[in-house]
């Protein structure tokens, strides 16, 4: 099995649940990663591969599992340049997000005369409908 592969797997292993992730495989994922990204311009990983990874170290036990600040460092500068070259964006983190939690309160008004609560799949869909009717209408020059 070549590390995509073997990322895969630990990937898969993460995704059944945060505990399953111990010091050992948080650290070879970071290890895989890494050097996957350092190939990724003559042998690219696909943009759902990079997704995933970002989706799945995101979680603080992820994070605590890696083995030192070092560590995290090192994950925190690795995110931030797969972030940059998939180009993932404030579009995509919604998305996941709502996957993952479609009917939690992600916006809550307060006011005292009242509050109202919109939940991810709610603004997700908000969202998606701004967007279309930019998209539709076009961008204005500014003056």
């Amino acid at each position: 099995m070549g590390d995509q592969g073997k990322l895969a797997a630990l990937l898969a292993k993460l995704e059944e649940g945060p505990d399953q992730c111990d010091q050992r495989d948080a650290g070879t994922i970071l290890d895989l990663a890494q050097k996957l990204w350092a190939l990724n311009e003559t042998n690219p990983l696909p943009r759902p591969q990079w997704e995933s990874f970002l989706r799945l170290t995101r979680h603080p036990r992820y994070l605590t599992a890696l083995a030192d600040h070092e560590r995290r460092l090192a994950w925190s500068t690795l995110v931030f340049a797969v972030i940059e070259g998939i180009g993932f964006n404030l579009g995509d983190l919604l998305q996941q997000r709502t996957e993952e939690m479609p009917d939690r309160v992600l916006f809550q008004d307060l006011k005292e005369s009242g509050s109202g609560s919109w939940t991810y799949a709610q603004i997700f869909q908000r969202v998606r409908t701004i967007a279309a009717v930019f998209l539709q209408e076009g961008v204005a020059e500014a003056p």
